[in-house]
């Protein structure tokens, strides 16, 4: 791979949400316990669980120490979800939004801007030309060492784990993702139970 100097600090040529680095990928797996426990094997760490009772439906791994550098959520795959960057500030985020609106792709924000009840993180996901999903969030504020225990949040005693307040993402956050060519899709025990924005408003009007 050709070697690129570092631009993170050269902020006269940022343009955009001037993303400085990469994070995380998110990829959904029929089996969370089985990506996880071999993604473990080779040096990852779990920094968070979701469980559903005894079932792993979610599964945040740091190799760096940063939070996230893989994210497995049980939902009908394998498949792509997203991919995150990082970004410097509020700030960048609204102009990225306000970027997709001028350019005449409003629909491409998909869900967000929000904050994050795992990790705390600020984010908003986007979609590119392609129905590619990316994610723009905040530097973490969590940092993590190698002898932190993982953090477990149970979604059969709490609704909300994607955001800390504010809406559920919609339908589409959940179900629309980008298969991997070669790979058949396996389907997950249950997905009915996913508090999404249609629900929301559903319930609510």
């Amino acid at each position: 791979m050709t070697q690129r100097p570092r631009r993170d600090m050269d902020v006269q040529i940022h343009r955009g949400a001037a993303a400085r680095r990469f994070d995380h990928y998110q990829i959904t797996v029929p089996d969370v316990a089985k990506a996880a426990e071999f993604y473990t094997s080779i040096g990852f760490r779990i920094a968070d669980y979701i469980v559903a009772g005894e079932r792993a439906v979610g599964a945040f791994l740091h190799v760096k120490d940063t939070p996230y550098d893989i994210v497995f959520v049980e939902r009908d795959g394998p498949a792509f979800h997203h991919c995150a960057y990082i970004i410097p500030d509020i700030q960048a985020m609204l102009r990225a939004c306000d970027t997709a609106g001028v350019l005449g792709w409003p629909d491409c924000v998909e869900y967000g801007p929000g904050k994050h009840a795992l990790g705390h993180s600020y984010y908003v996901y986007l979609l590119d030309p392609d129905g590619h999903r990316v994610e723009l969030l905040l530097p973490p504020i969590v940092y993590m060492d190698r002898d932190d225990a993982p953090a477990i949040s149970d979604v059969t005693q709490i609704t909300r784990v994607t955001e800390c307040w504010g809406l559920p993402p919609q339908n589409s956050w959940f179900f629309n993702r980008s298969p991997f060519p070669g790979w058949a899709i396996a389907n997950t025990p249950d997905t009915n139970q996913l508090l999404s924005l249609e629900k929301y408003l559903h319930f609510i009007a």
